[in-house]
């Protein structure tokens, strides 16, 4: 797979995750990634957030944290400095929220607020409207997500790319998304680098 192929694939490929992570069951990440291929050397990492202006809120450094602990386990050596990075991460994390019907629904559009993924700003936008089944059993399901883009520093090289998505019944305590994101994480940067271009389900 050359750099240009692996670009051209990352943007939509992101879009169809969020479609592959409503069919999900509540104890399940969808994982796709795309890399070139080729061995990945390990290294030191700065993790930073896709929105720049989100660095320093707690949210994204309790995420940047968990994920940090999982390159760490796959043997990248994080950093809290750029200038002492190998490789930067860009980290972009958001939730949606999708409802699903048990029969055939007569749907009514509604706006949610331009909700997207992308770590407060960045990323993939995914929702600007959700269709609402009306009539027959209904669920809201939170649709949450993490991805991750793994660029050398030097060059600015885009060397990996995932995306993981997991999705509970809105309300439950496994449908806020700082519940998700662990496990999400885990299941990201499991069998690093993963099969390229695929969607791999991982049951937790």
């Amino acid at each position: 797979m050359t750099r240009r192929t692996l670009t051209r694939l990352l943007a939509p490929a992101a879009v169809l995750l969020v479609l592959a992570g409503c069919t999900t069951g509540p104890t399940g990440n969808n994982v796709t990634r795309f890399h070139m291929g080729t061995p990945i050397a390990k290294g030191s990492i700065f993790v930073e957030p896709r929105d720049p202006s989100k660095a320093n809120d707690l949210e994204f450094r309790t995420y940047a944290g968990i994920v940090s602990n999982e390159l760490a386990a796959i043997g990248f050596t994080p950093v809290s400095t750029l200038t002492a990075a190998e490789y930067v991460g860009i980290l972009s994390y958001g939730q949606t929220f999708q409802a699903v019907s048990s029969s055939p629904p007569v749907s009514v559009g509604f706006g949610v607020g331009g909700a997207s993924f992308g770590g407060g700003g960045g990323g993939v936008g995914v929702s600007s409207g959700v269709n609402v089944p009306v009539g027959g059993g209904t669920n809201v399901m939170a649709v949450s997500q993490l991805g991750l883009q793994i660029k050398r520093r030097s060059e600015q090289t885009v060397i990996w790319e995932g995306t993981a998505i997991s999705q509970a019944r809105s309300g439950t305590p496994e449908a806020s998304l700082g519940s998700a994101v662990p496990g999400l994480a885990r299941n990201l940067l499991r069998d690093f680098p993963g099969p390229a271009g695929k969607t791999v389900n991982y049951k937790n």
